[in-house]
């Protein structure tokens, strides 16, 4: 009986399952979002198109990591980058809306794809030449 209630305190208390409960939290705010904005909101209104954009913005984020914590630790080095792009592009929006800015600039948009690419590009470099060596 001991044995089985450590197993289940472990297993509770596990990674998967803390995993599990960040998947959970993400589908929860992502249906709850859908319901009260394609629902209740009008966007006709300031508050709720801004309210929108950053529920937008926080989902996107939540479920890059949620596929980041799903994957496995081989591949987390391929999704890190898209991460990171991500932040960066919501920075960059951040503050493109407090200035006053193009959130859609061509040529922010373009810089930060094209550092996107090359970060990709050295990494699969990286892994051809280890791949080669053994």
């Amino acid at each position: 009986m001991t044995k089985a209630l450590v197993q289940v305190v472990n297993t509770l208390t596990s990674r998967e399952a803390n995993h599990s409960n960040a998947v959970k939290a993400t589908m929860t705010f992502l249906m709850g979002g859908l319901v009260l904005f394609y629902g209740f909101a009008d966007f006709d209104e300031d508050p709720w198109s801004k309210l929108y954009w950053v529920w937008d913005k926080i989902k996107d984020g939540l479920l890059v990591g949620c596929i980041y914590l799903m994957s496995t630790k081989k591949n987390r080095v391929w999704i890190l980058p898209i991460i990171v792009f991500i932040i960066i592009r919501a920075l960059w929006e951040t503050m493109a809306y407090i200035f006053g800015q193009d959130i859609n600039s061509s040529m922010i948009i373009n810089y930060l794809f094209l550092l996107a690419v090359i970060i990709l590009i050295i990494q699969m470099l990286e892994s051809l030449k280890r791949q080669w060596q053994k």
